[in-house]
């Protein structure tokens, strides 16, 4: 289709009613020289609401004493609802958009703070494990409804960042009296399963090729998997054998699965883990044997090996 029957097809759908002007422009905006302009006004909003989030959080804060229980909440959790509902009337006209989300963004990030300052309140200790995974619990659902519902991204990313405090809370709560294994290993394995979890979430996401998402968590999931799994193996003279010897074939299993899901963020962080590994072995095992200097030459001549590898795949797998 050319340009002249593009703008005729364009005329007989808006005398038709089916499409708006604001519609158009917005369409516009995304694809032509105003994006810069509409990124730029967008890392404002998010900045602007972040900036009113530590406001309310130092309001609070600073008054608590003389505050009464009433104020409290009104400020807190219900900021959160006022941002909430403001968000929805906004975000009914298509030009403010965008703003409508950084009214999203305030209502979430002030949300589990009206909770806490709620169980203050009652007199429960925000600290306590029980009270942390109700807090996350009922946060965590609201994110689920709200993305269903409004079907947008922001609520997407709150959904895991609140599924994430709910399992560390969860699990501190569950196995609090009852761990059969160093406090430190149990830190390790949960990040090993929620490094797993965001590759996950990340490879669902990838079907929606306009959502960047999947990038930052194929990012956090591979440091999260493979930072768990490397302090898992420990050091000298406490080192745990299995994971040491686990742990190239996880590494090179990232480094593979780039080549399989066309990301270069596997490539680069399984490399990377790949090349401190080898920094820790030689340093472990070699250094008192060989010498410092051989030492050098196997580790050298070891990252040259990781470095082709890198260039070889990267060239004739992702950039291909």
């Amino acid at each position: 289709m050319n340009k002249s029957e593009l703008l005729k097809s364009v005329t007989r759908l808006a005398k038709t009613g089916k499409i708006k002007k604001d519609e158009l422009l917005d369409a516009f905006n995304k694809g032509g020289k105003g994006e810069s302009h509409f990124q730029m006004s967008n890392i404002l909003y998010y900045i602007g609401a972040a900036i009113v989030f530590m406001g309310i959080v130092i309001l609070v804060g600073q008054n608590w004493e003389l505050l009464n229980d009433f104020t409290k909440i009104l400020v807190s959790l219900g900021s959160s609802v006022a941002a909430f509902i403001a968000a929805i009337l906004i975000g009914q006209k298509v030009k403010l958009k965008n703003i409508s989300l950084a009214f999203f963004l305030i209502s979430m990030l002030i949300m589990p703070v009206g909770f806490g300052v709620v169980f203050d309140i009652y007199h429960y200790d925000i600290d306590d494990l029980f009270v942390q995974t109700l807090i996350s619990t009922i946060s965590l659902i609201i994110a689920i409804i709200s993305l269903s519902v409004l079907k947008n991204n922001i609520f997407l990313i709150f959904t895991i960042i609140f599924g994430t405090w709910f399992f560390f809370a969860f699990s501190d709560f569950l196995f609090e009296d009852s761990l059969v294994i160093d406090e430190e290993d149990f830190w390790n394995y949960r990040m090993l399963a929620l490094g797993l979890s965001y590759l996950f979430v990340g490879y669902s996401l990838m079907k929606d090729k306009q959502n960047i998402l999947s990038n930052f968590l194929f990012a956090f999931g591979n440091l999260f998997f493979l930072g768990a799994a490397l302090f898992l193996g420990g050091w000298e003279p406490d080192q745990n054998i299995l994971w040491e010897i686990i742990f190239p074939g996880l590494a090179f299993g990232i480094i593979f699965l780039s080549t399989y899901l066309k990301r270069l963020v596997f490539l680069i962080i399984g490399s990377g883990a790949l090349i401190i590994y080898i920094f820790k072995i030689t340093s472990e095992y070699f250094t008192d044997s060989l010498g410092w200097p051989l030492s050098l030459v196997i580790i050298g001549l070891s990252l040259i090996a990781v470095g082709y590898l890198f260039v070889h795949l990267n060239k004739k797998y992702i950039k291909a």
